[in-house]
């Protein structure tokens, strides 16, 4: 039987999430960050720090992941949390791929069924309350519950990194007379791949222009 994360209260961790997103990342994510940095200064709250372990945005030893990064990157955020929750609750993901999708009374059957607990347990009303409470922050839109994050890291570094590219330019030259005069057309051609569309541009150019 799987131990699935959870805290005391539940509604706290939603409000933990929102602080981290506004707050910068620290070196360490400790006791004092949570409590003088985010203001969570609660005997309970302290239960974050494990929670966001097994979430992997922390490290065994306090580091931020890049998975934290991720989910302060606000059009990563979404999908950054889900993949965590995916990584945190992967037993009931085993049990049922699509998990997060269930109602809260389904989603606390599949809690009760791979904890062993029973339906009226503290413990296992915790384990559905914090994860309904964290999935409000969520978008599992394409999140395949898979734990190798490689590819989509590389998809966010180069999306962060590099900038829109500049649509296609062609230039068209033309010397007139004897003098020697030239003048340059810069033509922004439109995003296509229909042949169509550039075979019209450029024998409107030759007709009009050339």
């Amino acid at each position: 039987m799987a131990q699935l994360p959870y805290m005391i209260s539940a509604s706290a961790v939603k409000k933990i999430l929102e602080k981290i997103k506004e707050a910068p990342t620290p070196a360490k994510f400790t006791q004092n960050y949570l409590s003088t940095t985010l203001g969570f200064e609660g005997a309970n709250d302290k239960a974050f720090i494990s929670y966001a372990k097994s979430l992997g945005f922390i490290d065994a030893s306090g580091v931020p992941t890049s998975l934290y990064k991720q989910f302060r990157t606000p059009h990563l955020s979404q999908r950054a949390l889900a993949r965590g929750l995916m990584q945190a609750y992967k037993p009931l993901y085993d049990r049922n791929e699509r998990f997060y999708e269930l109602t809260k009374a389904k989603f606390h059957e599949l809690v009760c069924a791979e904890t062993g607990l029973d339906h009226d347990n503290v413990t296992a009303k915790r384990i559905t309350n914090t994860f309904l409470e964290a999935k409000k922050l969520a978008d599992f839109t394409a999140v395949d519950g898979a734990e190798d994050d490689s590819d989509y890291e590389e998809a966010t570094e180069s999306d962060e990194q590099n900038s829109p590219e500049e649509p296609p330019q062609a230039v068209a030259q033309h010397h007139v007379g004897k003098l020697g005069l030239a003048y340059n057309i810069n033509l922004i051609l439109p995003n296509t791949d229909d042949p169509k569309v550039f075979n019209a541009i450029f024998k409107s150019l030759k007709e009009n222009l050339l």
